[in-house]
């Protein structure tokens, strides 16, 4: 076992950031990636879900309507759809642009 976890430790410290991107306003909560690849989703405690490009390393849309904190985002298998739960106890689905 702990042969497994230090694998593990050697394997994620050979990572190095590559790119920090700033937009959320408060803590970020949850991240997912499309199923493409090309973008992901972050939702964070400002109560915005943004969709970020991963090439272009930028916002290309911020989704409101949470009224409180974004603690989980999954894309759906297509890419069609993002959703998200919030701390307001909501649910909304989102068709991606």
């Amino acid at each position: 076992m702990c042969e497994f976890f230090s694998n593990c430790i050697s394997y994620l410290i050979s990572y190095a950031v590559v790119s920090t991107l700033t937009g959320h306003r408060s803590n970020c909560m949850s991240v997912d990636f499309h199923p493409f690849g090309e973008f992901f989703a972050s939702g964070s405690l400002d109560t915005n879900l943004k969709i970020w490009d991963i090439r272009r390393k930028n916002c290309i849309h911020t989704y409101k309507g949470h009224t409180q904190g974004v603690n989980a985002i999954r894309f759906t298998p297509d890419g069609r759809w993002v959703v998200s739960g919030g701390e307001d106890d909501t649910v909304k689905v989102r068709i991606c642009q």
